[in-house]
C-alpha cells in the first residue's frame, strides 16, 4: 500500500480522536486553493491547525506566502524548524536579526512567530549556546518551541532552562 493522500490521513487522524494537527514545511508548496480545501476538510472533521513547522525560506523570501497559507489554515504560529547551522556566534546573531524582521511582518498579520530548537542550538559555539543568543536577540513575542529530547541529548537541563528564561 502506498502513501495515504492528505484527505485520507486527516480523516484517520480525526477518527483516532486527535483535535489538532501541525503541518510541516511541504505544506509551503500548496497552492492557495488547495490550502482552502484542506481548511474546509479540517473544519468538517473538527480538526484545527494552530501552528506550522517551516523551513527557513518561509521566514525570508517566502514570508508573504507562508503568512497567507497560515491565515487560510487558521494557524496562529509560524514555527521556524529548519535553518542553517552557523559555525560562529555572529551567524546566530544574524539569524536572530532575520527572525526579528520576519516577526514584525508576521505580528502585523495577526500571527505569532516561533523557533523549534534542534541539537545545533544547544551545542557550545565560541563558549556560548546559540539558543541563548537567539532568545536574548529576538523579540519577547517570539515563541520558543523547546525540543526537550535534543536539549537533554546535548547535556542541557530543560527545566532549568525554562525557569531561567
Amino acid at each position: 500500500m502506498g502513501p495515504v493522500p492528505l484527505p485520507g490521513t486527516l480523516r484517520r487522524i480525526a477518527k483516532m480522536g486527535y483535535e489538532v494537527v501541525e503541518f510541516y514545511s511541504p505544506y509551503f508548496q500548496w497552492k492557495f486553493a488547495f490550502a482552502k480545501d484542506v481548511r474546509a476538510q479540517l473544519d468538517d472533521l473538527g480538526l484545527r491547525c494552530y501552528s506550522t513547522h517551516n523551513n527557513f525560506p518561509s521566514f525570508t523570501t517566502g514570508l508573504d506566502k507562508a503568512i497567507e497559507l497560515n491565515q487560510i489554515l487558521g494557524s496562529r504560529y509560524l514555527i521556524n524548524a529548519r535553518r542553517p547551522a552557523y559555525p560562529n556566534i555572529d551567524g546566530w546573531k544574524g539569524l536572530a536579526d532575520t527572525l526579528n524582521k520576519a516577526n514584525e511582518k508576521i505580528r502585523a498579520a495577526g500571527l505569532f512567530a516561533g523557533y523549534h530548537t534542534t541539537a545545533n542550538e544547544w551545542k557550545m559555539v565560541e563558549g556560548q549556546r546559540p539558543v541563548e543568543v537567539l532568545f536574548k536577540g529576538t523579540d519577547k513575542s517570539f515563541v520558543h518551541q523547546l525540543d526537550v529530547g535534543t536539549c537533554v541529548a546535548q547535556g542541557a537541563d530543560p527545566v532549568a532552562w525554562i525557569k531561567q528564561n
